[in-house]
């Protein structure tokens, strides 16, 4: 029996066919071997464990804090669910070579934010052209389209064929409603020039993705959605509480809201999640890892810039968010009350407390 380490390297990555096997010169057998599982009907995937490696030495990391290891924990589990969709999907890849994987699954292994239910389901989403009939398997969710209207990612991802940013988050106004749906477009529009990061999809290719569905099912979603979404929210949690505001009627608030101060950076503003200039209102959304005393000394520097300059600094949590924002919300609306009144007593002057 081969060895681990004799495994041919470009099947180790992605599970593979029988017939994929046997053209890299594996027999039948080495495919019953113990590093190598059978994920489905007539495929495989390597389970063997690379040949050993030398890495330059190292300063030991740093202790890990209990917010490092519950999301180590949490990328782990996610990390072995994904595999064992990849797996899946494979396996129906082999029985219906025409599908496309689409929705909540390209969704997941594109790692794009979902509500629980969805991180959490079992499902398979997957296209099939127009005409056809669905896929009887198990487990598998089919939805006929026309293939035509329906732009792949350029290259496959984990060996499948995958709907392009767009065209998942089109196909996923099937099953999310519009504030789960403008959560996920504003991860794929968000940039960060000076991390050096680009959008997944800009604004551009979203109309196009749209222009492309109409009359499609789930277009009118998809539509409202696009129509709410910004660049500039970090976190599915950040674009909840903007909706919240908006839905109170509040004004729109500006996101990523910067402020320079030489006391705290010479080359990078402080940032808050979202806020409003014109009254100097600052928000700031703290979700998990925010009580880790590093974080904590840095969310203090940060915030102290706007505090100087006069702004109020609104902290926001996950209990408000399960609240309903409702005291954010009646926060906010009072701080705009006041400031207006202000404006209405000193007109023609800047804004100062």
């Amino acid at each position: 029996m081969r060895t681990p380490g004799e495994f041919p390297v470009h099947l180790r990555d992605a599970p593979f066919t029988r017939a994929a096997a046997l053209a890299a010169g594996l027999s039948g057998s080495r495919l019953r071997s113990r590093d190598v599982t059978r994920v489905g009907h007539g495929v495989y995937r390597w389970t063997g464990t690379p040949g050993p490696t030398t890495t330059p030495t190292s300063a030991p990391p740093a202790p890990a804090t209990p917010s490092d290891e519950a999301r180590r924990a949490r990328e782990e589990r996610q990390a072995a669910a994904r595999r064992r969709e990849v797996d899946r999907l494979h396996a129906v890849l082999a029985r219906h070579p025409d599908v496309v994987v689409t929705g909540a699954s390209a969704a997941r292994l594109w790692g794009l934010p979902l509500p629980s239910w969805a991180e959490a389901s079992t499902e398979l989403t997957v296209l099939r052209g127009d005409g056809l009939r669905a896929c009887p398997d198990a487990g598998v969710r089919t939805r006929l389209a026309d293939l035509t209207r329906v732009r792949l990612h350029p290259e496959p991802l984990h060996g499948l064929p995958v709907t392009s940013y767009a065209d998942t988050w089109f196909h996923l106004a099937d099953d999310l409603p519009v504030d789960l749906l403008v959560a996920v477009g504003d991860r794929l529009v968000r940039s960060r020039p000076r991390r050096g990061e680009a959008a997944l999809a800009d604004r551009a290719v979203l109309v196009e993705c749209l222009q492309r569905q109409r009359g499609r099912r789930g277009v009118v979603r998809a539509r409202a959605a696009h129509d709410l979404v910004r660049d500039g929210a970090d976190s599915p949690q950040e674009t909840a509480l903007r909706l919240a505001l908006l839905d109170a009627g509040l004004p729109e608030p500006e996101l990523q809201v910067e402020l320079w101060d030489p006391a705290y950076s010479a080359r990078h503003p402080a940032t808050a999640d979202l806020g409003y200039r014109r009254w100097r209102i600052a928000v700031q959304y703290e979700g998990a890892g925010h009580d880790d005393p590093v974080q904590v000394a840095r969310d203090t520097q940060r915030d102290a810039v706007f505090q100087r300059a006069g702004w109020l600094v609104v902290r926001v949590s996950n209990s408000d968010r399960r609240a309903g924002f409702a005291g954010t919300i009646a926060l906010i609306r009072q701080a705009i009350a006041a400031r207006r009144l202000f404006e209405a007593a000193t007109p023609g002057n800047p804004l100062h407390f």
